[in-house]
Formats: structure tokens, C-alpha cells, sequence
């Protein structure tokens, strides 16, 4: 289940069926929290810097 990263790659095996056993109980991310976030993003003042927003529900809705 854990793709999509370089850092997968190099976990055993223990450690990523524990992590995937993790990400299978947690609960999505619902798309309302997404929307208010990017709308709390893109209200910010033109002098804010924010390079990066990053995303990751454990499944999708």
C-alpha cells in the first residue's frame, strides 16, 4: 500500500506492514477539509509565501 515515495523503498518488511496496517484505519481526509484548506491558501496576502501544500489522505472519499 505505501507507494508513491522514494522513502518506501528502503523500509522492511516489518516496518511497512506496520505502516500499512496504520493507513488502513485512518479515516480520509473529506473533501470539505481539502476545499477549506486550499480556500484558507489562496485568501492569504500576496507577501505570504506558501511553497508548498501537501495533501495526503490515507484513501481516497
Amino acid at each position: 500500500m505505501i507507494d508513491g515515495t522514494e522513502l518506501a523503498d528502503s523500509f522492511p518488511d516489518s516496518l511497512r506492514a506496520m505502516v500499512d496496517d496504520l493507513r488502513s484505519t485512518l479515516p480520509a481526509v473529506p473533501r470539505s477539509e481539502v476545499a477549506g484548506l486550499i480556500a484558507y491558501v489562496v485568501s492569504r496576502p500576496r507577501d505570504v509565501n506558501l511553497p508548498h501544500l501537501i495533501i495526503q489522505p490515507s484513501k481516497e472519499v
